[in-house]
């Protein structure tokens, strides 16, 4: 990742995915962090493919939509942000930020 190689590092995990379980602990909320890092350093399509790819690894888990949702409320994807708040929603049905930001998204116009 810090060396720019994104792609090939996801392609690599996945293809590789039952190695590298055996020996790395990949945690949702770690990826995470390495989402928001890259998001704050304005390495936007790096963040989105490292929450995409936390999604991926971590299905169930509401958090990573309502994180994923998150990013994209920022950079203005209101449909996609909306579509992963409810989601969020639906794996936590007590959610109450993605209840809300589904809510606020609803009074913008997209």
């Amino acid at each position: 990742i810090i060396q720019g190689r994104l792609p090939q590092t996801v392609s690599w995990l996945e293809q590789n995915r039952a190695d590298y379980e055996r020996i790395y602990v990949f945690e949702e909320f770690d990826i995470n962090q390495v989402g928001y890092k890259l998001f704050r350093l304005k390495r936007l399509d790096e963040a989105i493919q490292i929450f995409e790819f936390n999604m991926h690894l971590f299905p169930d888990a509401w958090n990573v939509y309502d994180s994923y949702a998150e990013i994209l409320l920022e950079l203005g994807e209101l449909q996609k942000s909306k579509r992963m708040y409810q989601k969020s929603l639906e794996l936590n049905p007590e959610n109450e930020n993605a209840q809300l930001k589904i809510n606020e998204i609803d009074t913008l116009k997209y």
